[in-house]
């Protein structure tokens, strides 16, 4: 088999997953889809961070006379809050926010923004975002390499906290 027709293959099998997902069995579908999405294929990680996205933000509705009750699949809040975040770390949206603290951090430092409502951040909570992703559990040695990049950056062009 080519490279295509497995690639077509793969996000089948993604997309099938995919739509098997339901109240039911939501822990353990995304337990794997999860496991899947840290080793997929670079082309495919778009596709299936969005259906997990998705899938966690199904609900089910229920008409019962005049009213309407309406669940989300996730089982709590917090399993839902844990998800969406283990998405996002394992993708590369922390790396990119890594990369721009260490390489802009003086700019967010200083304020210096054409925003409407610019908000204030000071070196500590700069270094406290880079040093959140070091410990965190979630971070891939990659992600902890960024941030240990963006912290020695960022070091360079600090005042405050140089002990």
């Amino acid at each position: 088999m080519d490279a295509e027709g497995l690639h077509q293959r793969v996000r089948r099998a993604l997309e099938l997953s995919l739509a098997l997902v339901s109240a039911s069995n939501i822990r353990s579908m995304m337990k794997e889809l999860l496991l899947f999405l840290s080793s997929c294929p670079a082309e495919l990680r778009a596709h299936a961070t969005s259906g997990i996205f998705n899938a966690a933000e199904r609900r089910v509705t229920r008409q019962r006379g005049t009213w309407r009750l309406e669940r989300t699949y996730a089982p709590s809040q917090r399993w839902h809050i844990d998800t969406m975040l283990h998405v996002l770390i394992t993708q590369s949206l922390v790396q990119v926010a890594c990369w721009c603290i260490g390489e802009y951090g003086d700019l967010l430092l200083r304020g210096d923004c054409q925003e409407t409502e610019p908000v204030q951040v000071t070196e500590d909570d700069a270094l406290d975002a880079l040093e959140t992703v070091l410990q965190s559990h979630m971070s891939s040695p990659a992600t902890r390499g960024f941030a240990l990049t963006a912290t020695m950056k960022l070091s360079t062009r600090i005042t405050d906290n140089v002990e």
